[in-house]
């Protein structure tokens, strides 16, 4: 079996971007809980060419596979944890004032990577920052009363934490 070359590869993830984006419109054309406005699919494609840009920064950038891996899998962590955040919440119900504090996760990580230069070694302490954070973010916002924030915490410390090592071997 031969290895798909980089460009299909490329065509088919920006593909699937604008296919994830379309699929919400399509659900609004057959269903009236789908109700999405002009500015959720602004944020929606937003979110979408952020994390399609990482990808595409990983796949250009003559590195070792590991180094690619780390960056996808801190692309898709971040993904999903400020569409999660954007549409249900960590804590409490999605306009709970206390989520605004887990979309500074992913700018940790950004911000991480910018400090490291996007080098192996200080990636992977960039994406142990941000598993920290993560933890702190959900000890600070979350109560007693709502441990789907510590699971939904612990999945998304787990990404950050696999991109970590991912960075860590790397190195």
């Amino acid at each position: 079996m031969s290895a798909i070359a980089p460009a299909k590869l490329r065509t088919l993830g920006w593909g699937l971007a604008v296919g994830l984006l379309a699929l919400p419109w399509l659900a609004m054309q057959f269903s009236t809980e789908v109700v999405w406005t002009g500015s959720d699919f602004l944020l929606f494609g937003a979110l979408l060419a952020s994390a399609g840009a990482v990808l595409e920064l990983a796949a250009r950038r003559s590195a070792p596979p590991a180094w690619r891996i780390g960056m996808a899998i801190a692309a898709a962590t971040g993904f999903v944890l400020v569409w999660a955040n954007g549409a249900v919440g960590i804590v409490g119900a999605e306009g709970d004032p206390a989520n605004r504090l887990f979309m500074a996760v992913p700018l940790v990580a950004a911000a991480g990577a910018a400090l490291a230069r996007l080098r192996p070694a200080g990636m992977a302490i960039a994406m142990l920052a941000t598993a920290l954070f993560q933890i702190a973010a959900t000890i600070v916002a979350a109560t007693p009363e709502q441990p789907q924030a510590l699971v939904l915490t612990s999945i998304f410390a787990m990404g950050w934490l696999a991109a970590a090592a991912a960075f860590r071997r790397a190195v």
